[in-house]
């Protein structure tokens, strides 16, 4: 058995669990950055670049949609245009070309956008025959004079469209590239008889190209056939640098990203003293959470060690009293629980032993004393036959009258001892109660008392009625006693939560809280007469008939007996 002594040297750095997980644990969380530190540079450089190039991905991404989403805005508006009836008409630059008079006025509302600097209208051959101006217009072929030539700009399909161009800005004059669309031919399986072409700004595609990162170092530009590639702004400029991430538009028309500045240095954001200094910082911070966490583990668990010991030499009252609320406060309370457990179990098994012990001295006792007892009561009746002093008579009386009362106190010690077995059956409770009110009632008249039965229809419980009979007959009769001056006194049957409630309520003197404790035990009684047995026999009786019993009483008020049984004929059958 541990010692007290050795409980209380029971401590954080000796003999302790805790110790050895608390190096552990320090361990394991210290190695981490003791890695990070002698590795950081590596690691943080490659981290950067991959998020410098998922950023570029992103925002590369972003711009491809925005640009995409632009050439197909302006594919359907060239389909709406080459729809419109009448429309080859355009083609016919002669004096007795037919085009229907709102057709002009359909075509400036299907590209009416600043993006367009107007409608171009080429032969098969690529010959300019007619130009509609838009909103961004200006100088020739819309004003003035001049040679519109595309036969020197790259074109490429895009899906059943031509892109052409762009041409470069240049002094005076913004770039600008065409989207193309061959008209529908007259007759099936001909050959289309011209295009109808979008005269689109440059400057509306790089726009929408987004500046690849939050970072600084990496520009976007749109890369075209003719190998000039553009920036922001829609100027022309020339890249040798190796394209970090890119993405096609069209054949030969590219978005794509150029790192054009140096990475930013973590070595210049955040200094290796100033880093070590951090870890170092982390390990102290590990350290105290680690023995402030331990320490209050083990004040918390010698509580429960000196418990086990305290219960180890025989106190099964002691209690811990629970703190917090985690498994250690659980497994206090578990221990209060089995502590309270271990002493039910003790004091049953004490009981039993003791009721074993009276029974046997109860039946030696009384086989010593009936016998006697036998003989005596023969003989005084022989000698009352033959006196006739009536003095001598009526002491004879008085000397019967002791011996039954003695051999009643010895049979109610053998009831109590070694009562009889319950012959159990299903009875009902009203037929009960109405012969416990046939029987009390006309001895609760004659005690000025008012009796009262109040029972529900069609309960029965599984006991003996015998009994249960002799049970609530010895309840009432206590409870007539404890009224001298009459009063009132209820028997009452219910249904509560799945068991049956018998329940005797009078309203007599009342007992105080110890008597009510003391109530069911042998030998215990309140009254100047009686042997204390009646209530220890009913408590016994009722145990045997697998119910329960219990009184509650104030001083004054009255007492109240309750029955229960969880024998109901529904839950048996």
């Amino acid at each position: 058995m541990t010692s007290r002594g050795t409980i209380e040297r029971i401590s954080f750095w000796e003999n302790s669990i805790i110790r050895r997980y608390f190096l552990i644990s320090l361990l394991i969380a210290t190695l981490p950055l003791v890695l990070i530190t002698l590795s950081y540079d590596r690691f943080t450089g490659q981290l950067l670049d991959n998020i410098e190039e998922q950023k570029a991905r992103y925002s590369l991404n972003s711009s491809y949609l925005g640009v995409m989403g632009f050439l197909r805005n302006r594919q359907y508006e060239l389909s709406t245009v080459i729809d419109l009836p009448g429309i080859e008409g355009l083609l016919d630059s002669g004096p007795d070309s037919k085009v229907p008079d709102n057709i002009y006025s359909l075509i400036d509302f299907e590209t009416d956008s600043p993006h367009i600097y107007g409608v171009l209208f080429f032969d098969r051959d690529w010959n300019l025959l007619r130009a509609l101006p838009g909103q961004g217009a200006a100088g020739f072929p819309y004003r003035g004079e001049g040679h519109f030539d595309i036969s020197r700009l790259p074109r490429v399909e895009l899906g059943e469209f031509v892109l052409i161009g762009p041409q470069v800005p240049t002094r005076g004059a913004s770039g600008w590239f065409l989207l193309a669309l061959p008209l529908n031919p007259p007759v099936m399986n001909q050959p289309s008889p011209g295009y109808a072409v979008l005269h689109l700004r440059l400057a509306s595609i790089t726009e929408l190209l987004k500046p690849f990162g939050l970072t600084e170092s990496i520009e976007p530009f749109l890369v075209t056939p003719s190998g000039n590639s553009f920036s922001l702004l829609g100027e022309s400029v020339a890249i040798t640098d190796e394209a970090l991430v890119s993405e096609d538009i069209a054949p030969g028309w590219i978005i794509t990203g150029i790192r054009t500045g140096e990475l930013a240095s973590f070595a210049k954001e955040l200094t290796r003293p100033l880093f070590i200094t951090g870890v170092s910082l982390s390990i102290v911070l590990v350290i105290i959470f680690f023995l402030n966490i331990s320490f209050r583990i083990t004040k918390r668990i010698l509580p429960l060690i000196h418990g086990a010991d305290t219960i180890a030499k025989g106190n099964l009252n002691h209690r811990i009293v629970p703190t917090g609320n985690d498994e250690i406060t659980l497994l206090a309370k578990t221990f209060n629980s089995m502590g309270k457990q271990l002493q039910e179990l003790i004091d049953s098994r004490i009981s039993v032993e003791k009721r074993a012990v009276m029974g046997e001295f109860s039946a030696g006792i009384a086989h010593e004393i009936r016998n006697p007892l036998a003989t005596m009561k023969v003989c005084v009746q022989g000698l009352s036959a033959g006196k006739h002093d009536p003095h001598s008579r009526e002491q004879l009386t008085m000397i019967l009258e002791e011996i039954d009362r003695i051999n009643e106190v010895i049979e109610g010690l053998l009831h109590y001892a070694r009562p009889m077995e319950p012959r159990l059956e299903w009875l009902s409770v009203a037929s009960l109660f109405h012969r416990i009110e046939s029987l009390a009632g006309p001895l609760a008249a004659n005690s000025s008392v008012e009796l009262s039965v109040e029972t529900e229809q069609e309960i029965e419980i599984f006991a003996d009625t015998n009994q249960l009979q002799q049970v609530l007959m010895n309840l009432i009769l206590n409870a007539i006693q404890a009224m001298p001056l009459g009063g009132a006194l209820s028997l009452k049957s219910y249904r509560k939560s799945g068991l049956v409630v018998l329940e005797i309520k009078d309203s007599g003197q009342g007992m105080s809280q110890e008597q009510v404790d003391k109530a069911t035990q042998p030998f215990y009684t309140t009254k100047s007469e009686g042997t204390g047995l009646g209530l220890a026999i009913s408590a016994r009786l009722i145990h045997l008939n697998s119910g329960g019993l219990s009184i509650s009483s104030t001083q004054g008020e009255g007492t109240t007996v309750t029955l229960l049984f969880e024998q109901m004929r529904e839950c048996h059958e």
